[in-house]
């Protein structure tokens, strides 16, 4: 240990029951980062790569949505565009229409989100806009 403070593998090593934490999580995306390091040949299937949004609550709701969200915002975000888990709750024990209807709606979300967005549009002044706006209810 660190000082007071547990390192994520630590955590792992003493207790592995935490499945769908964000340390787990991170730490396989750290052994993906190991795993292309040491198999060049797949550094260039970047967006090929995965990510499991299985989560520890049993019921769908509120706690099962957020978790799977941050799951899949942090995967997108690193550039995985495959999710395994969906309607999946408790782990993998329980499947869950209702969670798989949110889920679906989760990765729509994640899904504009990595799209971004496009300030390409053709005739339109966007410093003059923002300035526009700027002079509003804020001002």
């Amino acid at each position: 240990m660190t000082g007071d403070r547990q390192t994520a593998i630590e955590a792992l090593i003493i207790d592995p029951t935490v499945f769908g934490s964000p340390e787990a999580y991170l730490l396989g995306q750290f052994s993906a980062e190991i795993e292309s390091f040491y198999s060049p040949w797949r550094a260039n299937c970047i967006g090929h790569e995965s990510a499991g949004i299985l989560v520890r609550a049993n019921y769908p709701g509120a706690q099962a949505s957020a978790e799977k969200a941050g799951l899949m915002t942090a995967g997108a975000l690193v550039e995985a565009r495959s999710f395994s888990g969906a309607g999946i709750l408790s782990l993998d024990e329980v499947f869950s229409a209702e969670q798989l209807l949110v889920d679906l709606e989760l990765r729509t979300s994640v899904q504009r989100l990595v799209a971004g967005l496009n300030l390409d549009d053709a005739g339109v002044d966007w410093p003059a806009e923002v300035e526009r706006g700027g002079r509003g209810a804020f001002s």
